[in-house]
C-alpha cells in the first residue's frame, strides 16, 4: 500500500489477499531481516490462459540491480505456467527503475495515458433513440458484459479473456459499485460497457472510468463520448470532484 503507486497501484493485495499458487509473493530482507523489497505475480485462471502473468507489485526500497536480481529469482520460478509477466511503470520511474529492468530482460511493450478533468462541467450524455444505458443486472447481463468486452478490447494489447464468472468477480471488489457498472443497449442487444469505480489519487478520492467499450459496429456514433459523459455523472452523484481513465497512448486525440 505504500509504496505500490510508485508503480502500478490498479492491483495492490487488500485485506483479503492470500498467498498462493495464483498469488506467489516473496519478500527480500536485509541482513538485520528487514523487509527492503516484495514481488507478487497474479496468475489466475485468465493469466493462465493468456500465458502472461501481471505483477501485483514489484518494488525494492532501493533501486539497485542486485536487490530487483533477487526478487526476480526468487518470483520467476512460480510463473512457469505462463511464457511472460508484465507490470506497468510511471514515466517519472523510467530512470533509474525502468533502466533496471530492461537490464533484466524487461522491454518496453506499449505507453498509456492517464486523463483527469474535474467531474463538474461535464456535458449530459445524450445517447440516439433506441438506445438506453442502464445499470448491469446481476445474475443476468454478466455473459452480454463480458462479450462486448471481449469484442471491444480484442485488440489491446494485454486484453485478458473476459467471462462471465470474471465480470461476477468484480462485485466483490473493495472499490465496486453497482450503480457504476454501465450498459448501454440498443434494443436487445448490449453495445457498450463502462465501468465507474472509486479510487484515492495524492489523497483524493477520484471516480476512475475503466472497461469504457463500444463494439465496432456500433463505434463512430459519438456513443464512447456519451458513455464518458454519463460516467462523469455518476462520478457526480457520488460527490467526486475528479474523473480520470487510462488510454492507450496511441489515441493522441484523447490528450
Amino acid at each position: 500500500s505504500r509504496y505500490g503507486p510508485e508503480h502500478d497501484e490498479s492491483y495492490l493485495p487488500g485485506d483479503c489477499f492470500a498467498i498462493d499458487d495464483e498469488n506467489p509473493t516473496v519478500l527480500l530482507l536485509d541482513e538485520g531481516e528487514a523487509v527492503v523489497g516484495a514481488a507478487s505475480l497474479m496468475l489466475d485462471g485468465a493469466y493462465r490462459a493468456a500465458r502472461r502473468g501481471r505483477f501485483r507489485i514489484l518494488h525494492a526500497l532501493r533501486a539497485s540491480p542486485e536487490r530487483y536480481r533477487a526478487l526476480l529469482s526468487a518470483i520467476l520460478p512460480a510463473a512457469r505456467p505462463v511464457d511472460e509477466v508484465y507490470l506497468f511503470i510511471p514515466e517519472d520511474r523510467q530512470r533509474p527503475v525502468g533502466n533496471i529492468l530492461k537490464g533484466l530482460g524487461f522491454e518496453i511493450e506499449r505507453y498509456s495515458w492517464y486523463l483527469k478533468r474535474r467531474a463538474e462541467g461535464v456535458p449530459e450524455a445524450a445517447f440516439p433513440a433506441g438506445f438506453t444505458l442502464r445499470p448491469v443486472r446481476r445474475g443476468l447481463d454478466e455473459a452480454a458484459w463480458a462479450a462486448v468486452i471481449n469484442t471491444a478490447f480484442s485488440g489491446l494489447k494485454g486484453h485478458l479473456v473476459s467471462t462471465p464468472e470474471r465480470v461476477r468477480a468484480m462485485y466483490d471488489e473493495p472499490f465496486h459499485r453497482d450503480d457504476g457498472m454501465l450498459a448501454l443497449w440498443h434494443g436487445a442487444e448490449m453495445v457498450g460497457t463502462a465501468r465507474v469505480t472509486y479510487e484515492e489519487s495524492n489523497g483524493v478520492m477520484e471516480a476512475f472510468v475503466g472497461a469504457l467499450g463500444i463494439l465496432p459496429a456500433y463505434q463512430h456514433r459519438g456513443l464512447g463520448r456519451n458513455l464518458l459523459r454519463a460516467a462523469a455523472a455518476v462520478g457526480r452523484q457520488w460527490g467526486l470532484e475528479w474523473v480520470g481513465l487510462s488510454v492507450n497512448a496511441e489515441h493522441e486525440r484523447a490528450a
